[in-house]
């Protein structure tokens, strides 16, 4: 057996007497997602996994194997209970002691009373697979320490950063944001749009720039539902946002790894 357990719904797996048996835990990489075509008198196909500019990646598969132990057949009965009412239905993070750095968003568990396997009156096995969003995710999307910040040229990017648009007038400048990003390649990252009270004619912004290159697309939305905006592609290192207008759009920053 090992001393590793699992973070998920807000409970730990030692909650609930599970013991992750020893190499316990599979965690699978992500397929990549292919989509092919072929068009009548051609030879070969077109490959159009890369339209959006990049891969996409099918959901993660990760399982693990527990062993749960009782004092007797009445005891296990109702730690199996609770384990059945944690597990199922829920959606949650994951989180694997051993990955200290990183943990998994949109896990579901995937399993039935039947994956318990009773291996005597006091004690069982189980086995569950969990269905994660492909990438991990990491704890904090920074990797500055303070002893090497420079409070006047460099940038901490935290999860959630934001910039509240300024009405446009003859001499006064854009509202600006500076976002350092510390991707390898470019990111489209998830954005959220609150409204301002003054806005009576939801207008939203009125000028948006990235890096000095207009984006066209609004920037406008009624709820503060998450969503993305294809002329938004933050480039590796300082990028640079300007806005007029009205409301605040907060970019959804996290450093991901397959």
């Amino acid at each position: 057996m090992s001393s590793e357990y699992i973070e998920f719904g807000g409970k730990k797996s030692t909650d609930f007497y599970l013991v992750i048996q020893k190499d316990g835990v599979q965690i699978s990489q992500p397929e990549e997602n292919r989509i092919e075509a072929t068009l009548p008198f051609m030879n070969g196909f077109y490959d159009f996994s890369k339209m959006a500019g990049e891969r996409t990646y099918k959901q993660r598969d990760i399982t693990i194997k527990f062993s749960l132990s009782a004092k007797d057949e009445n005891e296990l009965y109702h730690r199996k209970c609770d384990v059945v009412r944690w597990l199922s239905g829920a959606k949650d993070e994951l989180r694997i002691s051993f990955l200290t750095d990183y943990h998994f968003v949109g896990a579901t568990a995937v399993f039935d009373t039947s994956a318990f396997e009773f291996t005597s009156r006091r004690t069982a096995d189980l086995t569950v697979n969990f269905k994660t969003y492909p990438f991990l995710r990491s704890d904090d999307y920074s990797d500055i320490g303070f002893d090497d910040f420079n409070f006047e040229t460099d940038y901490l990017n935290l999860t959630d950063i934001s910039l509240t648009a300024v009405k446009q007038t003859r001499y006064a400048p854009p509202a600006t944001l500076k976002v350092y990003s510390y991707a390898d390649r470019p990111i489209r990252t998830r954005l959220s749009y609150k409204r301002s009270e003054d806005d009576t004619k939801s207008v939203g912004f009125t000028y948006f720039a990235l890096n000095d290159e207009e984006i066209s697309a609004s920037v406008y939305r009624n709820t503060e539902k998450e969503f993305d905006l294809d002329e938004l592609t933050l480039q590796p290192g300082v990028n640079t946002l300007a806005a007029y207008g009205f409301g605040t759009l907060t970019l959804k920053l996290y450093e991901e790894a397959l």
